[in-house]
């Protein structure tokens, strides 16, 4: 389950340059909104094929790959290869681009330390922000497996979507009306999410659990000390 999380996330980091969009309020909620049914159609047209196209997909360790050279042949897995190379090469792209971004503005109100607020005179870049992202995903890439990657990735998105359902609620308590976008049912849809946030989370094996529990924990320490000093 967490790992169908992992495969889902991750749309939502386009949501770290809308600082730059022209009209973010009016496009940003109908983008993601695309996003997440393309994904769940896209998803299951593939799990369809794979059903449809081999007898025992969980006995396969590569079950795209398989169905691609039953469908069109030994050249069918290459290309598929090929394509998950160039998509692997895309989310990283797309994350070296977000993730700094959010590293660099949080050192606008001493959040992080101002070293990651750093711009290089010569390419007007936060390249601390983004070494230091870099040096994070080569220690991981090397040290974690892919599974184990993932799963901690789900989880912690898991914990930054149950956030945003919770400050959904506590901002339409305190700021109603103020919102362009609104949904029907009221605060149905941040409970469900929160409730799903939880149950994906109750997933979690020991050592993932312990590992939350200790970066949310120097999360916090960091965050009280900001607050104080401010």
């Amino acid at each position: 389950s967490l790992l169908i999380c992992f495969a889902y996330g991750g749309y939502d980091g386009a949501m770290m340059a809308m600082g730059e969009a022209r009209n973010p309020r009016r496009d940003a909620p109908f983008a993601l909104l695309q996003a997440m049914v393309f994904l769940a159609l896209l998803y299951t047209a593939v799990q369809l094929v794979v059903d449809a196209t081999l007898a025992d997909p969980a006995s396969s360790p590569r079950v795209l790959v398989e169905a691609a050279r039953t469908i069109f042949g030994p050249w069918g897995g290459a290309l598929l290869a090929a394509g998950a190379v160039i998509s692997i090469a895309g989310f990283l792209g797309a994350n070296f681009l977000n993730a700094p971004r959010l590293g660099f503005a949080l050192t606008e109100y001493r959040d992080l330390p101002s070293i990651f607020g750093r711009i290089h005179p010569a390419f007007r870049t936060p390249y601390v922000a983004i070494l230091s992202f870099a040096f994070l995903v080569l220690v991981l890439a090397v040290y974690g497996s892919f599974e184990w990657s993932a799963t901690l990735s789900a989880v912690s998105r898991l914990f930054v979507y149950g956030s945003t359902c919770i400050a959904l609620l506590v901002l339409r308590r305190r700021r109603p009306g103020e919102s362009r976008f609104t949904l029907p049912g009221g605060p149905l849809f941040p409970l469900l999410g929160i409730a799903f946030c939880l149950l994906l989370m109750s997933r979690m094996g020991r050592t993932d659990a312990l590992l939350l529990v200790v970066v949310a924990s120097l999360a916090t320490i960091h965050w009280a000390m900001v607050r104080r000093a401010a």
